[in-house]
């Protein structure tokens, strides 16, 4: 069964002009920000849920089911209220978590990469192999 990493939620149908409707969905809109359009179009533009090419429908379910973790995952991070040490800031978006993640794993690896070079005296080009960039 495929799970969706935000909540449907069903409401009764009450008019909107009620105090206690908006209430009510104000503070449902608080506490659940994800929604099926912002999963949709966090999942296109973040994620790369459009970017899929796989022929036959397991490929394709695979790489949905890799899009709803990511999302999951970045949405949880956001969730904790407070900045990592290595995102410098508080992250606010899935757009911001994914270039914070990028620039993470960016400087990690390139920090790998001059550590092997300058103190354990490996070549350049076993650097390059060893990241699988040959």
């Amino acid at each position: 069964m495929l799970h969706v990493p935000f909540q449907l939620r069903l409401e009764p149908i009450i008019p909107e002009k009620t105090p206690r409707f908006r209430k009510k969905r104000e503070k449902t809109l608080v506490e659940s920000p994800a929604t099926p359009e912002t999963f949709h179009r966090d999942g296109k533009q973040q994620l790369g849920m459009g970017d899929c090419q796989l022929r036959d429908g397991e490929g394709q379910t695979r790489h949905m089911y890799l899009v709803m973790l990511a999302y999951s995952l970045l949405m949880q991070q956001l969730g904790q209220g407070h900045a990592y040490e290595w995102a410098f800031q508080k992250l606010t978006t899935i757009g911001e978590a994914c270039r914070a993640m990028l620039r993470e794993t960016l400087r990690t690896t390139l920090t790998w990469a001059m550590e092997h070079v300058t103190e354990k005296v490996w070549s350049r080009e076993r650097v390059i192999a060893h990241l699988g960039l040959s």
